[in-house]
């Protein structure tokens, strides 16, 4: 099917990644895919792929996202939230997981959204899909 999959290889413990904000997701139409990550922190990142070419430029707003020197953009309307909480949420009655993964994770701050997505390059549509993209506010 239509999509990507991701492998994570960490070298330190997750809750020592220099993060305080993370966006990542992803765009689906018949004939464009986008894919997003933005780390704010100590190490910032900020890359996007077009069909496999990548940005580092991307601009996030509440509506939609801007990059190709403002070539491009993603507009979201009808954007629900999947899942709004902490990742301690998901894990009640876990004491082992504070441990192993670390209370600074636990106690972040997680939303996940959907969202019609229209693509458009120089203000002319493009394509339409839909877009699932989160948020995670990573706790002090």
């Amino acid at each position: 099917g239509r999509g990507y999959a991701e492998t994570l290889v960490l070298r330190m413990m997750p809750y020592r990644l220099p993060v305080d904000e993370i966006r990542w997701g992803r765009f689906l139409s018949d004939v464009t895919t986008v894919i997003w990550i933005c780390w704010k922190g100590a190490r910032p990142l900020n890359i996007l792929f077009l069909n496999g070419c990548e940005y580092s430029d991307a601009e996030f707003s509440v509506n939609g996202i801007t990059f190709g020197e403002k070539l491009f953009r993603l507009s979201f309307s009808e954007v629900r939230i999947i899942r709004k909480g902490t990742f301690d949420d998901l894990f009640p009655g876990k004491p082992i997981l504070k441990f192993i993964i670390g209370r600074r994770i636990l106690k972040s701050m997680e939303t996940k959204y959907i969202a019609k997505t229209t693509f458009s390059r120089n203000s002319i549509f493009t394509a339409s899909g839909w877009s699932i993209y989160e948020e995670v506010i990573w706790r002090r």
